[in-house]
């Protein structure tokens, strides 16, 4: 989408105009064997104000999961962004009177895992409730 914000700025006029997007895709894949796959990938098309833009980013993500004993002891392991250290952040902010340029980096990549038992059973299942309306004032 293309945005534009136009204003006065110490009494003068300011533009400024450009795409904003964003965009996500994720996929799956569940083995007959227990094991699950999964992946996506997120692209963030920047931010824009009045007096400010920001540079765009991809972020990445995978996981794998296994089921170890059927239904009570899983595994799984992720990995965030796992081909960048960093995030470089670029921030252009101007004005009639100034013009500044911030770059700042930060930790992109991530990774981790799990491992999960499930204790026990329901011994009863879940009842529903047993509410109705009752349309009977046109029985008479």
């Amino acid at each position: 989408m293309h945005g534009r914000a136009d204003g006065i700025s110490d009494g003068k006029p300011i533009r400024n105009q450009g795409f904003m997007y964003r965009f996500n895709l994720t996929t799956g894949l569940r083995l007959d064997n227990g094991w699950r796959y999964s992946g996506s990938v997120y692209l963030n098309g920047g931010e824009l104000t009045i007096q400010q833009q920001s540079n765009t980013y991809v972020s990445t993500t995978f996981n794998v999961s296994k089921d170890i004993l059927k239904d009570k002891l899983s595994f799984s392991a992720f990995a965030n962004n796992p081909f960048n250290r960093y995030r470089v952040n670029v921030t252009h902010r101007f004005g009639p009177n100034f013009n500044q340029v911030n770059n700042s980096q930060q930790n992109f990549r991530t990774v981790g895992g799990s491992l999960s038992y499930k204790f026990g059973k329901m011994k009863e299942s879940i009842k529903k409730n047993k509410r109705g309306i009752s349309n009977d004032d046109v029985s008479n």
